[in-house]
């Protein structure tokens, strides 16, 4: 039902009112729910978060086994990536529910947390600027909380098994088999804001990566920044401007001068062109075009030459020059 995201976030809001006597029977029928092939995502990321929130409120007074839970988000986080249109909304409440589920609980079990952390990295490749670096801020959080699974940072370390992503429960995939490579491909990464998150991520433990600004600010408060939406340019911080042509600024320089001159009658024109750079070497292409040139019978020597010519045109680069 579309209903059923607004009742959940309602009672997410008023668990803490909720009677201790009747919580175990919410946590009961929200573990029912997820079990439901039907649900969507944004009612299972709900479901998610309206089990972990109430448990929250209520502290230690209630024990209550929440692996179905775990086991439930580390398959359906996944699935936010078909619904990309909408991660304005999803992915705040992916969000949401890893700081509920790593920094509020204590006592996880390793594998658990490397699965997620091997999960956001892969998630992060797939998604737009804003929600992966929202998704990196989170897995720095846990890399410095868990300093155990530092251990995928490393190449060298080689833990148990095979590490296999499509398993649905993150206790047996064998996370620290793998690494996380998913690092080096966001280096590569078109927005500024990426190569200096990934580095953060690479050197968690230095001590002057501490001192940024950037680190002060939560994953959400990141994700709204770097929005794209919010930006006239689409993209924050905004791209470096390309540089001025010397072509041009050569121009601006001369024009300036004719202005100050008073008699412009003694001004010495000075012409700026583009040639081509005859002192590259041939390429393939235009060799092979030569040799096919040569084999062809033409009556007109002048249309031979002609054609050679245009070849040469379209194949030699060019840059300003000067004379």
């Amino acid at each position: 039902s579309p209903l059923l995201p607004v009742v959940l976030a309602g009672l997410a809001k008023f668990s803490h009112l909720v009677n201790l006597d009747l919580l175990t029977n919410l946590i009961q029928v929200l573990r029912e729910e997820i079990q439901n092939s039907s649900l969507s995502v944004a009612s299972s990321l709900h479901c998610v978060f309206t089990a972990f929130q109430t448990l929250n409120y209520q502290g230690n007074t209630l024990k209550v086994d929440l692996k179905a839970f775990f086991t439930f988000f580390y398959a359906v986080c996944f699935k936010v990536l078909y619904h990309i249109s909408e991660h304005r909304t999803l992915l705040p409440m992916v969000i949401k529910c890893l700081q509920l589920m790593f920094t509020e609980t204590k006592q996880l079990a390793l594998d658990r947390i490397a699965a997620f952390i091997k999960r956001l990295l892969m998630m992060s490749l797939y998604l737009p600027p804003n929600g992966a670096v929202a998704l990196l801020s989170m897995t720095r959080e846990l890399l410095k909380k868990y300093p155990k699974t530092r251990s995928l940072l490393d190449n060298e370390f080689s833990g148990g098994g095979i590490y296999l992503p499509e398993i649905e429960d993150p206790e047996h995939c064998h996370p620290f088999a793998s690494t996380t490579w998913e690092l080096m491909l966001l280096r590569q990464h078109y927005h500024p804001e990426f190569n200096k998150w990934v580095q953060l991520i690479s050197t968690v433990s230095a001590e002057k990566s501490v001192t940024m600004e950037d680190l002060q600010k939560p994953p959400l408060a990141l994700f709204e920044e770097l929005d794209p939406v919010s930006h006239p340019s689409g993209l924050y911080p905004p791209a470096a401007e390309v540089p001025q042509h010397p072509f041009k600024k050569n121009l601006h320089r001369l024009e300036k001068q004719l202005e100050k001159m008073k008699d412009k009658k003694k001004f010495v024109k000075a012409n700026w062109y583009i040639s081509p750079q005859v002192e590259y070497p041939t390429s393939g292409f235009m060799s092979s075009v030569q040799d096919q040139i040569k084999d062809v019978t033409v009556s007109d020597d002048e249309a031979k030459k002609s054609l050679l010519t245009l070849f040469q045109n379209c194949a030699l680069s060019k840059k300003p020059t000067k004379k």
